[in-house]
Parts: structure tokens; sequence; C-alpha cells
């Protein structure tokens, strides 16, 4: 039962337990999936995947997985798969979680209060910066999930000041690395 007095305002959205069982099993076996999977881009169509991580990025369900279709590794929406259609035991390597440069490229975000704020130590304060600045630890397929769910300004001059992010990334070098650019806040300027 819901407190009436410690109230988490996020409602993430859950998947069938049927697809999380199935992608699960695919994990714990390394095996390859046949799925039906709707795309923004594409629509609906049947995808060949290696899954190998889910990932929750806050706000929805992803399993990251190599994509036999397009020959990459990549993250799939799961509420976005409609099917599972069969399981296949042959793996080659270059799909496994071992080739994934992305996953296993470490990468580190420093934080910095937003340049345009009249008082950033209140925003210092909320995220228990250091001198200033927060360095956090991900990696470079999920970090942009991270920069996009804290509003992180990514732009080269930390342009973005219409109040929407009160954090900026400081090392911004650091998006030649990463994946999924185009949902970071400035990550494309």
């Amino acid at each position: 039962m819901p407190s009436q007095v410690c109230i988490d305002a996020q409602q993430l959205i859950h998947p069938k337990p049927d697809i999380i069982a199935a992608l699960m099993r695919a994990i714990q076996q390394g095996a390859a999936l046949q799925i039906s999977y709707v795309s923004t881009s594409s629509g609906e169509n049947v995808r060949e995947i290696v899954p190998h991580s889910l990932i929750n990025n806050g706000q929805r369900w992803h399993v990251r997985a190599y994509d036999r279709t397009h020959g990459l590794f990549t993250d799939f929406v799961v509420t976005r798969i409609k099917q599972v259609r069969k399981e296949q035991l042959v793996v080659a390597a270059y799909e496994q979680p071992a080739a994934d440069k992305a996953w296993l490229t470490p990468v580190t975000l420093i934080l910095i209060p937003h340049p345009s704020l009249s008082h950033p130590e209140a925003i210092a304060l909320d995220y228990g910066m250091s001198d200033g600045q927060l360095s956090l630890q991900s990696n470079a397929a999920l970090a942009a999930y991270l920069l996009r769910s804290w509003s992180v300004d990514c732009s080269k001059e930390h342009k973005i000041s219409s109040g929407v992010c009160q954090l900026a990334l400081k090392n911004t070098e650091v998006l030649d690395v990463l994946e999924h650019l185009s949902i970071v806040p400035g990550g494309n300027s």
C-alpha cells in the first residue's frame, strides 16, 4: 500500500512478465531470440537479437542486445517487444557481451551546477558535490540515459538556459564516445 506521506512521483511502465522471462532465459543461456518488435522509425518487424543485459533507465526498461538485422549492439525498449517467436542457442563470438565495446567502455561524467544559476550552491548541496562538481562513473552505452534523466546541459557552452537544466556537463569531450546522443540535452550542439 502506498504511503500518504512519502511519495515516489515516478511511475515506471512495467513490461509483460512473459517477455521479461524470455529475455532473462536468453541472457542466462547466452542465446539469441527472434522477436516481433515495434520501432518508432520502421514500425513492426521481426528482429533477431542476442540479449545480454536489462536496463531500467528510470522511465522504461531496455534490453541491451546484439541486433543481427543491423549488425550492431544497441538497446531495445522492452515494452515494444510484442512477442518472442523462437530461441536459438547458436551465438557467434562477435554477438556476445565481451564484444560490446560501448558497454565495456568506462566513462566519467563530471557534472557541475549550471552556469546560468544565481545560486549554484543549492544544486551542489542537492547532489552532494565536492568542490562544486560531481564525478559519476558509467559506460558509453548507458551514460546518455543518465544525462537525459538528470536534464544535464551537454552543449559545449552550456547554452540551455530555460531553467530546464540545473546541471551541466563539465567534460563535454566525453560525448565523443557515448551512444544515443540524440536523447541528451544539447548533445548534438
